[in-house]
């Protein structure tokens, strides 16, 4: 995602695993419509011989059924197919409970389909929910066929993409059986991966759903370690298949839980079983780190997220990587409480085991639990996380292979401030890196800046386009200023640590 340094990351959206309920959403057809029919066209002029789709939902329990369709645009970036999720792409009426949907394809000779409930046609019974959250492709597919044929991990997509997909997927394959075992899923559980190649500009990105996970891949990058971004990306989309969730309807004040376990198991699942170099590890915590330490917003209470997720560039990074430095030093102090016998996937476990019992969840529950499995010092470090204390993981934190030591960095900074409402320029920080450069009041901001690499990249010089008296002309500087307390992470060159370095693991 971006050029090297640059954090993969995913697209927020509302996420739910294997067996997890959610609201069911309103789709395009009215509340009294209860019987539309039709073909909708899959392809527009320039993809001949398209016909569209049918899809026939049932309602059970008081057999009313509905005929609807409903075709995504087409394009063309992605292949001149369709790649969406059922609320995009099903007419369906504001029924909630268990329907039965009967998809029938009909396709160009060269097209195929596929989707969260298998290739091609499919019947599907589920929690309409579940279908309006389902990924469906269809065009002129890659596949990619899993170990285990039908069942068990595959993927399919559209366009092409620079990034060696079968490599790409063969080592997700293998993610996706780890996080499983980690989390307790079953064997055989079917999913699918799929992919759509965009030109729509950086990043990178996915989301993810019980059944599966969809891909966002731009057509070309330019960083040396794109490879290992994707599979970081990969890695947390997978746990997000399988973790417990925190609320009922998780949301922003919730992200610190879902977004920073992913985070956190995206980096230690994959090198505890090989599958990541001890060098790629080291370099994929100190992402999180340093896009922590140098964040303005890294002391933001976590009640105030939800008003200032957007209110800076990198300000929706703070739950991400603040969860997954706090997840870190808990499973630290709870192997260290514990005397090693028990580790922080055993309180997941036991905190998915309350919900599944009936019992209360939530930010209560998990503090009783923390408290009860690592002691109160770490249930004071849980309320210091929410409250906004900076977070210096405890020793042994990401395990005996890295160490971590103290350090000072600047924070991240455009060093500017906009005229409300404008691109105008109305203070530069004196004495800034920018003022340095030569940017100044007045000048009006005049395109993008691929900022995101700064992030983590403590000297990454980023490019201003500005436009002074008529004249476009490049800003150039390192956005950073201060200095605050951080910690950054060293490979530890033990002999059991090498060895647990895999030589595929930088393929």
């Amino acid at each position: 995602m971006g050029p090297a340094g640059a954090l993969p990351r995913s697209v927020y959206r509302r996420r739910a695993g294997p067996g997890r309920p959610r609201s069911p959403r309103r789709a395009g057809a009215a509340q009294h419509d209860r019987r539309c029919r039709g073909d909708a066209p899959l392809c527009e002029r320039s993809c001949t011989g398209g016909r569209g789709h049918r899809a026939v939902p049932r309602a059970g329990g008081d057999g009313d059924t509905a005929e609807g369709t409903r075709a995504a645009p087409r394009d063309e970036a992605a292949g001149n197919g369709i790649t969406t999720s059922g609320d995009g792409f099903l007419l369906l009426p504001a029924w909630k409970g268990t329907i039965t949907l009967q998809a029938h394809w009909n396709l160009p000779k060269t097209f195929s389909a596929s989707s969260s409930f298998g290739d091609g046609d499919f019947t599907a019974t589920r929690d309409i929910a579940d279908i309006l959250d389902a990924f469906y492709v269809a065009g002129r597919l890659r596949r990619f066929p899993g170990p285990d044929g039908a069942q068990g991990f595959n993927a399919a997509g559209l366009g092409q993409t620079d990034i060696d997909l079968q490599a790409l997927f063969r080592w997700s394959a293998q993610e996706y059986d780890i996080v499983r075992q980690a989390f307790g899923g079953a064997k055989g559980h079917s999913f699918r991966a799929f992919y759509r190649s965009y030109d729509g500009g950086r990043p990178d990105s996915g989301r993810a759903n019980g059944d599966g996970i969809l891909l966002y891949l731009m057509p070309r990058h330019t960083e040396a370690d794109a490879m290992f971004d994707k599979k970081a990306l990969m890695a947390h989309e997978i746990v997000h298949v399988w973790q417990p969730r925190m609320a009922e309807e998780d949301g922003e004040d919730t992200l610190w839980f879902t977004e920073g376990s992913a985070n956190y198991y995206a980096a230690t699942l994959p090198f505890e079983h090989g599958l990541m170099t001890a060098a790629e590890y080291a370099t994929l915590i100190n992402q999180y780190g340093m896009e922590y330490y140098g964040n303005a917003l890294r002391n933001i209470r976590n009640a105030d997220i939800p008003n200032k997720m957007w209110s800076a560039p990198d300000a929706w990074t703070i739950p991400y990587d603040r969860g997954a430095l706090y997840f870190a030093d808990l499973d630290a102090r709870v192997r260290s409480h514990s005397g090693g016998k028990t580790t922080l996937l055993d309180l997941f476990k036991a905190f998915a085991a309350l919900r599944k019992a009936g019992k209360p969840y939530g930010p209560k529950a998990w503090r009783a639990l923390v408290e009860a499995e690592a002691g109160p010092e770490a249930a004071s470090a849980f309320d210091a996380m929410l409250a906004g204390g900076t977070i210096l993981p405890a020793p042994g934190a990401f395990g005996p292979c890295v160490q971590g030591r103290a350090l000072r960095i600047g924070v991240f900074d455009l060093n500017y401030r906009k005229k409300k409402g404008t691109n105008v320029i109305e203070t530069v920080l004196p004495g800034s890196n920018a003022e340095k450069a030569g940017l100044q009041v007045g000048d009006v901001l005049a395109g993008n800046a691929d900022l995101e690499p700064a992030f983590t990249d403590l000297d990454r010089v980023v490019a201003i386009p500005i436009q002074r008296n008529g004249v476009n002309m490049m800003i150039r500087y390192v956005p950073r200023h201060g200095s605050v307390e951080a910690m950054r992470w060293e490979p530890v060159n033990t002999p059991e640590c090498k060895a647990r370095s895999a030589p595929n693991g930088a393929q």
